[in-house]
């Protein structure tokens, strides 16, 4: 029981971490890398459902940061384009959306989104 009490813990740690940057986005100063740094860790280990969780707070830190997160985006492309074969269709949607907000987020990203659709 306290296992899985321990992981609901972790999984709303999660949100509302999200939830943080995306609301505060650079207000909340450069500790966004060493909060994305703990994440990538954490998603290495977690289920299939704190995989998508992550995914999704991927997709706020880089919405509430915008543009002001570049260096961090090459990171989480690389981690978001391999979970794009992930088993679990929650965690490969939540990619997807990773990749688009990326794209619309990034120029560099914008481009090559654009060569490669071409």
């Amino acid at each position: 029981m306290k296992e899985i009490d321990g992981q609901c813990f972790h999984r709303a740690t999660v949100v509302v971490i999200g939830a943080l940057y995306e609301r505060l986005g650079r207000l909340v100063g450069r500790s966004y890398e060493d909060t994305v740094q703990l994440l990538l860790k954490t998603l290495k280990n977690g289920d299939s459902q704190m995989r998508f969780e992550i995914m999704l707070t991927f997709e706020r830190i880089i919405n509430g940061l915008g543009s002001a997160g570049n260096n961090i985006h090459r990171e989480i492309f690389k981690v978001a384009k391999t979970h794009l074969c992930d088993r679990a269709m929650p965690v490969r949607s939540a990619a997807a959306i990773v990749l688009i907000k990326i794209s619309t987020n990034s120029i560099f990203y914008f481009f090559l989104f654009s060569v490669l659709l071409l």
